[in-house]
């Protein structure tokens, strides 16, 4: 139903080419690990499960793809396979995306969401210990980041939902944390920005900083999105919120 997306069986054959970065050996190899997460998943929660106990579990797609480009940065190429960019796109345009409910244009799939599922899966996986690279890059040792993949891999919640299982916390409370670190600039600390893979030496994560959004330039509140507002002028106006407009929760707090 849908020609021009890869929702088929398919095979994609890449023909290298460094003076095309959409086609270099880094951007093929991030593309890789983007679609072998996808197989994993889908391997594990949702036809194993099925040909075993006769249940379907389908992963969602904010989740689905938030975790495969987490892997492309994981992996050592969230750069030159373009999932930063992902990230900073979110960054820059937060007001305009849920992390798990759909857009302000009513997409429930978007480049701003996988950067945004991205970033929030990143600060739970070193939330939950992370990785360790060994001297040569070329291994690592688990210290609790790769447990917390697994667990929501093997659980039989989806999408937002399974996302706190790893923590015995539901995923609301950690992501308003993450909202705050974020907002309040912390999460620079907690996330090693500098931090680089040993075997590609590109940055695991290297983002920009999040704008002001003034109350004028958003067009609506969304669940689960992060909108930071600027009340340091002496003028102030009261805000009106319709609630019939929303669907899950909404949070409003100051981060001073």
């Amino acid at each position: 139903y849908n020609p021009y997306s890869n929702e088929m069986d398919i095979l994609y054959v890449a023909m290298p080419d460094e003076t095309d970065i959409n086609y270099s050996i880094n951007s093929i190899i991030a593309t890789v690990a983007h679609e072998y997460t996808h197989a994993i998943n889908y391997s594990v929660k949702t036809w194993n499960r099925f040909i075993k106990e006769d249940l379907y579990v389908d992963e969602e797609i904010f989740l689905d793809e938030g975790w495969s480009h987490l892997t492309e940065s994981l992996c050592g190429y969230g750069q030159s396979g373009g999932n930063q960019d992902f990230v900073n796109y979110y960054l820059n345009n937060s007001c305009l995306y849920s992390f798990c409910k759909n857009d302000y244009l009513g997409r429930n799939d978007s480049a701003g969401q996988r950067g945004a599922v991205t970033l929030f899966l990143y600060w739970l996986f070193v939330k939950a210990g992370g990785v360790e690279q060994t001297g040569d890059g070329l291994s690592f040792i688990n210290n609790g980041g790769i447990d917390f993949l697994k667990t929501m891999n093997s659980s039989y919640q989806t999408g937002w939902e399974c996302i706190g299982e790893f923590f015995d916390k539901t995923t609301d409370s950690l992501f308003l944390d993450f909202c705050k670190e974020l907002i309040s600039g912390e999460i620079y600390n907690s996330l090693e920005i500098d931090k680089k893979d040993i075997l590609t030496n590109e940055y695991v994560f290297n983002f920009s900083t999040l704008n002001d959004f003034s109350f004028e330039n958003t067009y609506k509140f969304l669940p689960y999105s992060i909108i930071k507002f600027d009340y340091s002028s002496e003028e102030s106006s009261e805000i009106t919120v319709n609630a019939k407009d929303f669907e899950g929760n909404v949070y409003l707090f100051s981060a001073n």
